[in-house]
């Protein structure tokens, strides 16, 4: 997992602490959790579910 600030987040924004954004450039998953063990867990949960073979 990498981290990085917006510069400069729309208000929509504000509050997101992290998000998965899919290849194509849409968000596949995104939340303002600030908790590391659930970011970290909902973001490999994402990943199964974009990831599916």
């Amino acid at each position: 997992m990498h981290r990085a600030a917006l510069a400069a987040p729309p208000p929509a924004w504000a509050k997101v602490r992290a998000a998965l954004v899919r290849p194509d450039g849409h968000i596949a998953w995104a939340t303002e959790s600030t908790d590391d063990a659930t970011l970290t867990a909902a973001a490999g949960t994402a990943l199964a579910i974009t990831h599916r073979t």
